[in-house]
């Protein structure tokens, strides 16, 4: 928690703070985000969506940070004296990093790149994105972290899934069903001498040879 008071002490009172969260039922279903905007004049504001019924934490970490700035486009807009330099803290350095490194394979990154340079364009202040850990009694992060779960189990909607998204929900799901035949069937002491018989010993054999 030290650390990460010190890294929010270095950026200005008069800045815009904005928190930023994502969450997902087993880190792929059921995503929802939350964000909690903390102005220079102690007004604050909070979101809290869902993501989609099939949404990984990444992606939600994605949308919160999205969310976060296009509310900021319509604050700025309608309120123009609210204007000011902003920094977005979020725990999630992986997205932090491909926005750094232009790695946009997901949908939601390159949605989320495309916000933030139109959002630069048309306004002429400083943002900054500041990855800071997760879980550190950070007031506005944990906040963040409470509407995201509150995002996740609001209403879902059927929404297009990424690639990456897909295949880790087949390895979970997967995983979750050899995990739950194993423990049924162990309770029978069955299961592991049937799975192994499944695999021919000319098969094993044939394999050996080509390792060789």
């Amino acid at each position: 928690m030290i650390t990460a008071q010190k890294t929010l002490d270095t950026y200005p009172e008069h800045w815009i703070h904005v928190y930023t969260d994502g969450s997902a039922f087993k880190g792929t279903i059921n995503g929802g985000y939350g964000v909690r905007i903390q102005y220079p004049d102690k007004t604050k504001e909070e979101l809290s969506e869902s993501c989609g019924s099939y949404c990984s934490n990444y992606e939600a970490e994605a949308f919160a940070i999205e969310a976060a700035v296009v509310q900021l486009t319509s604050v700025f807009s309608l309120y123009p004296e609210k204007t000011h330099n902003i920094v977005i803290f979020s725990d999630s350095k992986s997205v932090l990093e491909a926005l750094q490194n232009e790695s946009l394979q997901n949908s939601s990154l390159k949605s989320l790149f495309l916000t933030i340079d139109s959002f630069l364009k048309t306004y002429d202040v400083d943002l900054t994105l500041q990855w800071i850990p997760g879980h550190c009694n950070i007031t506005g992060h944990e906040r963040a972290d409470t509407l995201a779960k509150k995002g996740s189990t609001a209403q879902q909607q059927n929404t297009t899934t990424s690639f990456r998204t897909a295949q880790q929900i087949i390895r979970n799901n997967s995983m979750e069903e050899w995990l739950n035949g194993w423990a049924k069937a162990k309770q029978a002491d069955h299961y592991l001498p049937t799975w192994q018989h499944q695999i021919p010993k000319t098969a094993l054999i044939s394999l050996r040879e080509e390792i060789k």
